[in-house]
């Protein structure tokens, strides 16, 4: 029993981890089904048009009807949706997951009206493509897209059943299951190589962004996210930066060798992203200096708690390998109503305050305002 208790709990863990990655991935790709949406509408509608204009003069069977008229506001209203979504840059996944969705829903009602109440005598065309076409074309929840398939085959089957003669209805039915089979497999493959990849890309950008020895950010992967936040939500909030520099960590190569300062390093690095949050960009930007910027903080009172906590990390570090090291910071608050800096200035204006605390002695921080040090920079 405690077995089964255990492997249902493993079971749930891992779906969780595979729900928030997915979650994080359909953020990413937010923007690219806006695309999707906007491409598949639109050649949706050039289709149309063209069966609904040039083509009933060469080919008489494609004559205007109100089978194929009945895709044409569909199609215009995605048009519509997915140019304006992104030329305003609409960036709520859930909101355009549910817009795909409410799309994939309306083609797939408009061929289910076109299938079963307009061509009664004949079977149904666009319901069996459309159905695997659309669970494969956006980036939803596949489980979302199945429940969503399987609710509108239903309905297809049961209208087609009603109002269609035996023999055609059956045919319907059949075709009707055999595409939402295939749509699930379909979904589900493209939902595997999607995550596949997603999974290898990020392995790449972590090798590639990561200190190997802190696991913190690089140093230029950490400007990179300090300038696109600041850039972003900073030129909103009031935000801080902190350089750090560990006192005497020379000494602990010399004394006791490089790789027990190796092994420094990384406990500092460890215990320094347990001091902060994790939306907070930590980076190390050299052998021993940090540099941390607190997204949305400019109370004077937190961020010298957070400065404390820094220092205890080198107590605790002294205690557990027997060194003197001591940390040295500089820290500019940047308040809402204050210039917005450059990173460069930024950098050098946190550089000016970390000397100005190694000159008073070491092991201790000084905080600015950086409307205070802008004149002097």
């Amino acid at each position: 029993m405690n077995k089964i208790k255990f492997n249902i709990k493993s079971v749930k863990e891992i779906l969780k981890i595979r729900s928030v990655r997915f979650a994080k991935y359909a953020e990413g790709k937010t923007r690219l089904n806006l695309y999707y949406m906007l491409i598949s509408s639109a050649a949706g509608l050039i289709i149309t048009t063209l069966m609904l204009l040039p083509a009933p003069f060469f080919l008489p069977e494609l004559s205007p009807s109100p089978a194929r008229l009945v895709f044409y506001p569909v199609f215009l209203a995605s048009v519509i949706f997915s140019a304006i979504a992104l030329k305003r840059g609409l960036s709520n996944s859930f909101l355009i997951q549910t817009m795909c969705a409410l799309m994939s829903a309306l083609t797939l009602g408009a061929s289910i009206f076109a299938g079963v109440f307009l061509s009664t005598d004949s079977p149904a065309v666009f319901f069996p493509l459309l159905i695997i076409m659309l669970s494969t074309v956006f980036v939803i929840r596949p489980i979302a897209m199945d429940l969503l398939t399987a609710v509108m085959t239903a309905l297809f089957i049961i209208l087609s059943q009603r109002f269609k003669t035996p023999d055609i209805a059956d045919y319907d039915a059949i075709s009707a299951i055999g595409a939402l089979l295939m749509s699930w497999l379909a979904s589900y493959f493209v939902y595997y190589t999607r995550m596949r990849d997603y999974a290898a890309q990020n392995e790449l950008y972590k090798l590639s962004s990561t200190d190997s020895l802190t696991a913190l950010l690089n140093k230029r992967s950490g400007e990179y996210n300090c300038l696109r936040y600041m850039r972003s939500n900073g030129t909103a909030e009031a935000y801080t930066a902190m350089m750090l520099d560990l006192d005497d960590f020379k000494n602990v190569n010399d004394m006791c060798g490089h790789i027990q300062g190796d092994k420094v390093l990384a406990a500092f690095g460890r215990e320094l992203k347990r001091a902060f949050r994790s939306d907070d960009i930590l980076s190390r930007i050299g052998g021993d200096e940090f540099f941390v910027l607190l997204r949305n903080i400019g109370d004077k009172n937190i961020i010298e708690q957070k400065a404390q906590s820094v220092l205890k990390i080198c107590e605790v570090l002294n205690e557990t390998f027997g060194t003197r090291l001591g940390v040295s910071m500089g820290i500019v608050i940047v308040p809402k109503d204050s210039p917005r800096p450059l990173y460069e200035q930024l950098y050098k204006a946190a550089d000016v305050l970390l000397y100005k605390s190694k000159r008073g002695g070491k092991n201790k921080y000084t905080i600015a305002n950086y409307a205070e040090l802008k004149t002097k920079l």
